[in-house]
């Protein structure tokens, strides 16, 4: 009859390095504790050390493509800034007109603006002078149109 003999002694098996098989092929013993720390075996602290070194340089990577993809933004946004401002160097001198007429509605609504509030703190703002200034205002967009249309078509034919 063949029968299995068993050891239910403490086993040892843990206290074996099997993974030192590159110091020479020798076994090592180590620490009774080794389970319990974090890093077990010399291949197992290289391997999270490679495991590191590639995950810093996968970082780096990344880092560097966004910082790549930011700067050719910023670079887009330059030249859009540099072309939407040539265009309106373009359109100024193409329609001086209309360029005078906006500057002049500008200053026309802030000189309106000051004088409505001048009255208003004096307290002799009322409906009349509010009506009077639409009109005015009215009245003057009207002729600014009209003379600016002569302007334009008298340009027109000289071009």
């Amino acid at each position: 009859m063949d029968q299995v003999l068993t050891d239910d002694g403490p086993s040892t098996e843990h206290l074996i390095d099997i993974n030192a098989a590159g110091e020479g092929g020798h076994v090592h013993v180590v620490d009774s504790n080794f389970r319990e720390k974090d890093v077990q075996t010399d291949s197992q602290a290289e391997r999270r050390e490679r495991e590191e070194a590639q995950k810093l340089e996968q970082t780096k990577r990344a880092a560097e493509k966004k910082k790549a993809a930011a700067e050719q933004k910023a670079a887009d946004v330059k030249a859009k800034a540099r072309q939407e401002k040539e265009k309106a160097k373009e359109n100024v001198k193409k329609h001086p007109v209309m360029f005078a007429n906006g500057i002049i509605t500008a200053f026309g609504a802030i000189g309106v603006g000051y004088l409505g509030y001048t009255k208003h703190k004096a307290g002799e703002l009322n409906w009349k002078l509010a009506f009077a200034g639409i009109g005015g205002i009215a009245a003057f967009s009207l002729l600014d149109g009209f003379v600016s249309r002569q302007l334009a078509s008298r340009k027109s034919e000289q071009d």
